[in-house]
């Protein structure tokens, strides 16, 4: 069976500046991990699970007055065929050339910014 390991998350861009930004990262909808960022910072993620179907989404959430925690917020997945495109969900593609790197930006409002999740195919 193949594999897929999320490595880290780059903070490219982000608006918020100095403040820390909440990522999470979902794949077929169950939260696998999160974590606090930076503008400029890596943060590793070191998530490894077997390829099926994925749908990997990246996000954040807002917390109340109380803070309890609301409903996952997407961050666009921006597709680099041209024309550039956005979807909320990418599929992992076991055979694509460009498996590197994927890019997500937020649009979110209070949450804007560009990260970049870099992920491998390490042997089964």
């Amino acid at each position: 069976m193949t594999n897929i390991k999320f490595e880290n998350i780059f903070a490219a861009a982000m608006e918020s500046g100095d403040h820390p930004q909440l990522v999470i990262l979902r794949v077929d909808g169950e939260e696998v991990f999160e974590g606090h960022i930076s503008q400029g910072e890596t943060l590793d993620v070191n998530v490894k699970m077997p390829i099926t179907t994925l749908a990997v989404e990246m996000g954040t959430r807002e917390f109340d007055a109380l803070g309890h925690p609301g409903d996952f917020l997407n961050f666009k997945h921006v597709v680099q065929n041209p024309p550039p495109a956005e979807e909320d969900v990418w599929k992992v593609t076991v055979f694509d050339d460009n498996l590197f790197g994927t890019l997500f930006r937020s649009h979110v409002p209070g949450h804007g910014g560009k990260f970049e999740l870099r992920f491998a195919l390490p042997s089964p």
